[in-house]
């Protein structure tokens, strides 16, 4: 997916989910449509084989409907979602053994660095993908890998996720997701050129806008896997998931109180939902409500002749409100906008920097080395719905620095080569 394509997906999803966490059914229905071959293509990789992996697409739909109300972040949506399905199949198969699965089997290396040529290196030539049997032979090397450089190939070329947002979905830092994601190339990339008798594989740089041959890999191999028909049976599940709660008279926020009637069957197997209209059927491994426990949609009222008299709310001292932020200044002090503008025209020490950085609060979100030795430090903050990014350009064997910044609205965050390039301007 290009990077015109991949952001105005990402605006489509922002309205889609913004509507979804207001109880629009239509919205989720939309949202579930969009993604629909990503998340039966997931269930198959985590749940290994196709029964399980409709029924756990399934489940993870319905807990997707359940909890959409509560995703603060509308750019979170494709991470959120991915967790879901991941966790729905690591359950059901028994797997559940930790909160979260950390990339990377050597927590102790911390040596390895991807540069930013490097993340543009394309290792495997075009004809891996588009040759059905070589296609095959790569998806069987990437298997042989541990489950955690499998997670991080399948995040960063089939899900397209940035560095941050797979160490969100992780929950591990930037660096970490560089550090294993490089590994996870070398250790491929070694199985592939074995098993050919150890021919090396010729590098190229990939060109901009281009898709990796890995990703297109992902892309064919999902485009194989999933039919039409599993898409179908998704696509009508979810459809009876909002239509039922939209004839009840309920919400999304409500659904996950009401639950939903529902039944669809799926290659053998079932999965049920239940709206208080049945009693003793388990959803998702919990019991659900039987009707005595459960409140009818729609009960009698008696007006009283009078109303009652009510207890006068109490006074409670609120902090004034936060001053709205609209530039730069807002965000960091007059002071902080002078020193940053400064740095940003006439550099400075690395130290000083760095001190400056910390006095605003910034989090550091990652580094990358180049191939000439420069490091690149980001540093981000965000205030109300604002975002400031500072890029720190370490000169090499010097403590001089080059400071650039992006201030603006919160979106999706740059890559690393969109952060270099603000020193090429």
């Amino acid at each position: 997916m290009h990077m015109g394509e991949k952001k105005a997906r990402r605006s489509d999803v922002r309205k889609l989910v913004d509507r979804a966490r207001r109880g629009d059914s239509e919205a989720f229905e939309a949202l579930i449509g969009s993604c629909r071959s990503k998340i039966l293509y997931l269930a198959l990789h985590y749940a290994g084989n196709a029964d399980d992996a409709e029924d756990c697409a399934q489940e993870a739909v319905l807990k997707a409907y359940r909890g959409i109300g509560k995703l603060k972040d509308l750019d979170a949506f494709d991470s959120w979602l991915h967790s879901i399905v991941k966790y729905t199949c690591y359950r059901r198969n028994g797997a559940m053994e930790r909160d979260t699965i950390l990339i990377g089997g050597d927590p102790g290396a911390n040596d390895a660095i991807m540069s930013i040529e490097e993340a543009r290196t394309e290792f495997l030539p075009a004809e891996y993908a588009e040759d059905a049997e070589k296609r095959s032979f790569v998806l069987e090397r990437i298997k042989e890998l541990n489950e955690n450089y499998q997670e991080a190939l399948l995040l960063f070329y089939f899900e397209g996720f940035s560095y941050k947002e797979i160490a969100a979905t992780l929950g591990v830092n930037a660096n970490k997701v560089t550090n294993d994601l490089k590994r996870a190339r070398q250790a491929l990339r070694k199985k592939i050129e074995e098993a050919n008798g150890g021919a090396v594989l010729a590098s190229a740089m990939l060109p901009a806008g281009a898709m990796p041959t890995l990703a297109r890999i992902y892309e064919l191999d999902c485009s194989h896997l999933v039919t039409v028909d599993m898409e179908r049976r998704l696509m009508e599940y979810a459809g009876s998931v909002c239509a039922v709660t939209s004839v009840a008279g309920v919400g999304a926020a409500a659904a996950a109180g009401q639950g939903v009637a529902a039944k669809l069957a799926i290659g053998g197997a079932s999965v049920l939902l239940v709206a208080g209209i049945a009693t003793g059927v388990v959803v998702s491994g919990e019991p659900a409500e039987s009707v005595a426990d459960t409140p009818a949609l729609v009960q009698p009222v008696e007006e009283p002749t009078e109303p009652p008299e009510r207890e006068p709310e109490p006074v409670v001292d609120e902090p004034p409100a936060e001053a709205p932020i609209a530039t730069l200044a807002d965000m960091i002090g007059s002071d902080g906008e002078e020193r940053l503008l400064a740095l940003a025209s006439q550099g400075g020490s690395g130290p000083d920097v760095a001190s400056f950085v910390e006095s605003l609060g910034a989090a550091q979100q990652g580094y990358a080395e180049t191939l000439e030795g420069s490091l690149f430090a980001v540093y981000e903050l965000i205030k109300q719905d604002k975002q400031l990014f500072v890029i720190v350009k370490a000169i090499p064997g010097t403590e001089a620095v080059e400071v650039a910044y992006r201030f603006g609205g919160t979106g999706p965050v740059p890559d690393m080569f969109e952060f270099v390039s603000m020193f090429d301007r």
